[in-house]
């Protein structure tokens, strides 16, 4: 992917911000310790335009920022199995929009034990920083991409077993959010075209 295309989703621009800000950025903190703290925690969120799923550009965007949370995810997840004792119990990241926030939310979080949350939060931002700075590689879409079709074609399978609540709450999503109804089998059809 090239920067201008990966930089062009809202996820995206998130992330490479608060990589950019975090090089930049020498504020001091203020630490609480206490025996009985046995875990730290911390969520940098940024909020933006609500934002729907209308045309098949806004589901490409949606979908590439699925790949980049999901790449993310690999990379922490390797990054976990290849040590005896990780720095960090979680990393995540998440993109949502809905209409009782009234705006988009990115959020990145970090947790850890207390004595390693230096650590943690720098190796977190040090991804971040690397998915800005080298996007993915070709393995890593691939295999976010096989994910998220098998994913769609699972539920494109499922479709008549789903119970009418299920149904239901899609639509009053879909109504809510302004996006666009689609069935599971027609965003497989989009993704698959979209991966080609």
């Amino acid at each position: 992917q090239s920067d201008e295309t990966v930089e062009g989703t809202s996820g995206a621009r998130a992330m490479a911000t608060l990589a950019k800000d975090n090089a930049d950025n020498d504020a001091s903190y203020h630490a609480v310790a206490h025996p009985l703290l046995t875990e730290f925690s911390a969520s940098l969120c940024a909020k933006a335009a609500e934002s729907s799923t209308r045309t098949v550009g806004d589901l490409r965007e949606s979908l590439i920022d699925s790949v980049i949370g999901m790449v993310l995810d690999f990379r922490v997840n390797e990054l976990r199995l290849q040590s005896k004792d990780p720095i960090f119990n979680s990393i995540s990241w998440s993109l949502s929009s809905t209409p009782r926030e009234g705006c988009s939310t990115n959020s990145f979080s970090v947790s850890s034990r207390p004595k390693k949350w230096r650590e943690a939060l720098a190796l977190a931002l040090g991804e971040a920083a690397r998915l800005r700075e080298h996007g993915v590689t070709e393995g890593e879409l691939s295999q976010a991409l096989t994910t998220l079709i098998n994913y769609f074609a699972t539920q494109a399978v499922m479709k008549d077993s789903l119970e009418s609540s299920t149904w239901m709450r899609r639509v009053m999503d879909a109504v809510n959010n302004g996006d666009q109804m689609m069935r599971a089998d027609q965003k497989l059809d989009i993704l698959r075209t979209l991966a080609a």
